[in-house]
């Protein structure tokens, strides 16, 4: 099965508009520019991580859009 994503980083996501901040806001994209076929890595996706752990968190996080279901 051919993955779906492909996680980059930093330098990938910025140089390609997947992440970026306009005003006071942290925008995270989808790549939809490419076609996806069966030799394919998959397609580009960022993953959000912490330099640390936790025992326990709250996160408070204001969304204006959040796509659901395939695509």
């Amino acid at each position: 099965m051919v993955p779906l994503y492909s996680y980059v980083d930093k330098d990938y996501s910025v140089s390609h508009n997947l992440t970026y901040t306009d005003s006071d806001h942290f925008i995270l994209r989808a790549e939809a520019t490419d076609v996806i076929d069966a030799e394919s890595p998959g397609r580009p996706s960022v993953r959000l991580i912490s330099k640390r752990q936790f025992a326990s968190h709250v996160v408070v996080a204001d969304i204006r859009h959040m796509p659901e279901g395939c695509g």
